[in-house]
């Protein structure tokens, strides 16, 4: 369409084009946004229905700690996407995440391509010990996500 406009209009056609494409794009997200809503609003009615229930019958009172929280929806995720897309689709969404983690931490490595640790010179401070090398919240978050990761794997 756009090779067949007009030389002088060609340009006011392309931005025209370039905005529907973006409400599109938009309208998309907001339709994936909802749906991705909607599975985790289900999943913490259900887990306050259940707790409630468990109140009823003299429990104390309770409340979802963050940790709790987030497992519960990212599992919601995964079984929503497993009831999508199967099992594949979940097996695939998890490796994708693996491979974000993964080359996150290569890029956080406090040493070059192709260098051992210990081989960079000046890279130590007096003490013996190496600068940045400590990992530290970062790695830790890796390593959690990591585990959390082969959990869904093993529980699909």
């Amino acid at each position: 369409m756009l090779s067949s406009s007009p030389k002088h209009l060609r340009y006011s056609h392309e931005k025209e084009v370039e905005r529907l494409e973006r409400a599109v794009k938009r309208a998309e997200s907001m339709v994936n946004k909802d749906k991705t809503d909607r599975v985790q609003l289900e999943a913490l009615r259900k887990a306050a229905k259940e707790e409630k229930s468990k109140q009823m019958q003299g429990k104390g009172e309770w409340h979802m700690k963050q940790k709790d929280k987030r497992e519960l929806l990212m599992k919601a995720r995964y079984e929503a996407l497993a009831a999508e897309g199967g099992k594949r689709a979940v097996k695939k969404a998890i490796e994708k995440k693996q491979k974000k983690v993964s080359q996150k931490e290569k890029r956080s490595r406090p040493y070059g391509r192709g260098e051992g640790e210990g081989e960079r010179e000046g890279r130590g401070r007096e003490d013996g010990t190496e600068v940045g090398s400590g990992g530290g919240w970062d790695k830790n978050r890796q390593d959690r996500i990591r585990q959390w990761m082969t959990f869904v794997l093993r529980s699909q």
